[in-house]
């Protein structure tokens, strides 16, 4: 059974913190001409309105791509504070973004996730 992204980002809960985990420097985006932060993030939280990179961290599942992908070094990264963040729900297990030791395992739940029984 194959599950497209959408159903993917369906099977995680949001806490969402009053307080950015994620500070972007957009004064410096309109220098950048390869704008990767548009095709990285898997949630799409960059976006180009009126020709100016805009930045939404509500919805982020933390896996820190947005960091290593900006060729200017803008992207500010940080896991959000105890008790806020992403929760991802894999076979009915509830787990935080921060119990996975490295972005490679996060990475592989996403894109692993195939049957639910």
């Amino acid at each position: 059974m194959n599950i497209s992204i959408e159903e993917r980002l369906g099977l995680i809960s949001f806490e969402v913190d009053r307080e950015r985990h994620i500070k972007v420097d957009t004064s410096l985006c309109a220098e950048c001409k390869e704008k990767t932060c548009l095709y990285f993030c898997p949630a799409n939280r960059f976006t180009l309105e009126d020709g100016k990179i805009k930045h939404d961290y509500e919805g982020c599942i933390e896996c820190g791509s947005c960091k290593f992908a900006c060729p200017k070094g803008v992207v500010d990264f940080n896991y959000p504070r105890g008790g806020y963040g992403v929760y991802y729900n894999l076979r009915f297990r509830v787990l935080r973004a921060t119990d996975f030791k490295i972005f490679e395992k996060t990475h592989a739940a996403l894109i692993n996730i195939k049957n639910f029984e």
